[in-house]
């Protein structure tokens, strides 16, 4: 997250909602990935799907653009940096069609999750939603499954009758596409590392989520010096005349007794603070780092 331009960051949170929310009163009924008629409801994706999307490459900072590539051999979760994981992002994109942005989530499933759907079963599956929503509001929605299979992401599904375009996304038509050749499991390579990526930052990172009163969220990464920066002109709640402070790591040191002046007591490092506030209209919350709440728990921050 940036800390020198918050209106570049607002531009970001404001252009994924937009796409995001905005999207839904354009299309009373989406355009399907999928051509099997039987699956729409299990395609028509609602914008909470995507809550918490992390929007890369929008902010200017260029370690948004960064994935994680795993060259070695994954026969299970074990080889996997992180697992199980439910994330999602967003990003622009430009077809002959013109600009779209594309929302991806995926996460891990149970194989009991995946029967009725899935023809191919491993130990390690997930679920991968997408929707690609373009400037003039038509909106593509499709959800797979996949599993990792001999070291190697797959569609679970087998062959199936998925979009594909000509020209743009909008001149082409439906077709039995072989989930199985080379450039179809290359190509599925690629939602698996940007996801790992995204579920380290969110263990090891602090988080912002922003939205509106009723809308989905984005997801900011950054760090308490960084919220401290960026937020610092955050609304005033009602009724108070100052804002109070933000969640922030507090320094282990000793307290003295109320009961007893030359008494102390040793306080460990521990996180306090405003977990929400208000900032431009947007509602926000504040999540620390999941390693960081697991190292307090173990009292070993």
């Amino acid at each position: 997250m940036s800390e020198r331009d918050p209106f570049k960051l607002r531009d970001v949170v404001d252009d994924v909602l937009v796409y995001l929310e905005a999207s839904e009163a354009a299309n009373a009924t989406a355009t399907f990935l999928d051509g099997n008629k039987a699956n729409e409801r299990r395609h028509a994706l609602a914008p909470t799907v995507f809550d918490g999307a992390v929007p890369l490459g929008m902010n200017g900072d260029g370690d948004e653009e960064t994935i994680i590539r795993v060259d070695d051999y994954m026969d299970g979760a074990g080889k996997l940096p992180i697992w199980p994981l439910d994330v999602s992002w967003a990003n622009w994109q430009e077809d002959a069609d013109g600009r779209s942005m594309l929302f991806i989530r995926f996460r891990s499933i149970k194989p009991k999750e995946a029967r009725g759907v899935a023809k191919l079963f491993s130990p390690v599956m997930a679920e991968e939603s997408m929707a690609i929503v373009y400037d003039k509001g038509e909106k593509l929605t499709a959800t797979s499954t996949v599993a990792l299979v001999g070291g190697k992401w797959v569609d679970a599904r087998g062959s199936v009758i998925s979009w594909r375009g000509n020209k743009d996304q909008f001149a082409g038509g439906f077709e039995l596409v072989n989930n199985y050749n080379s450039e179809e499991i290359d190509r599925m390579q690629l939602a698996p590392m940007y996801a790992t990526w995204v579920a380290l930052r969110q263990r090891y990172d602090w988080s912002v989520l922003l939205g509106y009163q009723g809308t989905s969220r984005v997801r900011l990464f950054t760090d308490p010096t960084g919220l401290r920066e960026v937020f610092k002109l955050r609304d005033i709640p009602p009724g108070r005349e100052r804002r109070a402070a933000l969640k922030h790591w507090v320094r282990h040191h000793w307290r003295k007794r109320r009961d007893d002046d030359d008494a102390r007591s040793w306080v460990r490092r521990h996180i306090r603070g405003a977990d929400s506030f208000s900032w431009e209209g947007l509602r926000c919350a504040i999540e620390p780092a999941a390693f960081d709440i697991e190292q307090i728990k173990k009292g070993i921050a």
